[in-house]
């Protein structure tokens, strides 16, 4: 009926590190492999270049590797690895 939720993207401007922090990006299922993360996380990254952001960066869990060969492939790098999460980053392309 055009009114169930089947993406989502959520990330917050830290603006003292001069970073986007993206928190969540879930598809559903269903309307999966359809290139839905990635055109959410290019709108993301427009965002960020638009309020002068350098950085993306989010956390994924270890076991996760779908999400870290995603991520991988979107050009985040792995900045910090913990047991409990991989911290990854993507510059913007602009000055840090």
């Amino acid at each position: 009926s055009g009114t169930n939720l089947i993406a989502l993207l959520a990330a917050y401007d830290n603006q003292a590190q001069s970073t986007f922090f993206i928190s969540n990006v879930s598809v559903e299922q269903s309307f999966s492999r359809r290139g839905i993360a990635s055109h959410l996380l290019n709108a993301c990254l427009t965002e960020a270049v638009q309020r002068h952001v350098a950085t993306l960066s989010l956390e994924v869990h270890p076991d996760n590797q779908a999400a870290l060969a995603f991520y991988h492939a979107q050009g985040f790098v792995t900045k910090q690895q913990r047991p409990d999460a991989i911290l990854m980053t993507r510059t913007t392309g602009l000055p840090t």
